[in-house]
């Protein structure tokens, strides 16, 4: 049976609430709570406000109708804030453009809010097929609205870190060269950044067209 994506907030207007709500209870992440939890509570409410938008991964029948969620990501809108970084590498990230005075010292960017798959999913999909789609969703988005960066925050956990390294992810650290910590909900952060240049050469890398 075959793989498609779908929007969240498409599902919601296809089948309604009630429906949606009962698909999105079967995901389950032993590896992270926080994905979890997200996709179950979250996702909604974070639609209907505008705060995210979340993609699904989906196995649909032969009617195109929904069996079950593989996997999903989250994505939002927001400023990148450069305080505490190397000038160097403030001015890779603004293009070389100088900070204005009395300007914040921020650049348009995309977050990762929440990347993860149904580990209760009957079909295989793959974190590279995942990741391919998560940044076709990015590149989209990119060439509708100009965003210099990626970034997103997950706990400082070895595998992880490995995992989003070997996907083109960039520890962030500070002028000392230590990881730039953000300590959110008593829940301490490391933060990855990714320019819109090196995704769209892993999208050409994979012969992703329209980049």
């Amino acid at each position: 049976m075959p793989i498609v994506s779908f929007k969240l907030l498409d599902l919601l207007n296809e089948i309604g609430i009630s429906n949606t709500k009962r698909l999105l209870s079967d995901f389950f992440c032993s590896k992270d709570d926080d994905v979890e939890f997200f996709i179950r509570k979250k996702a909604i409410p974070y639609e209907k406000s505008d705060k995210a938008r979340t993609t699904l991964i989906c196995q649909v029948n032969d009617d195109k109708e929904v069996i079950e969620i593989i996997a999903y990501y989250s994505l939002a809108s927001n400023v990148f804030h450069l305080e505490g970084l190397s000038k160097n590498l403030q001015k890779q990230i603004r293009g070389g453009a100088p900070t204005r005075r009395n300007k914040h010292n921020v650049v348009a960017s995309i977050l990762i809010g929440q990347l993860g798959r149904n580990e209760k999913a009957k079909s295989y999909f793959s974190s590279n097929a995942l990741f391919l789609e998560l940044f076709k969703s990015i590149n989209e988005i990119n060439l509708l609205v100009g965003t210099r960066i990626i970034y997103l925050e997950c706990r400082d956990i070895e595998k992880l870190k490995d995992l989003y390294i070997s996907r083109g992810f960039k520890l962030l650290t500070d002028n000392k060269g230590n990881p730039i910590i953000n300590d959110s909900n008593n829940v301490k952060l490391i933060t990855f950044v990714m320019s819109m240049k090196n995704l769209k050469q892993i999208l050409k890398d994979n012969k992703i067209t329209n980049v």
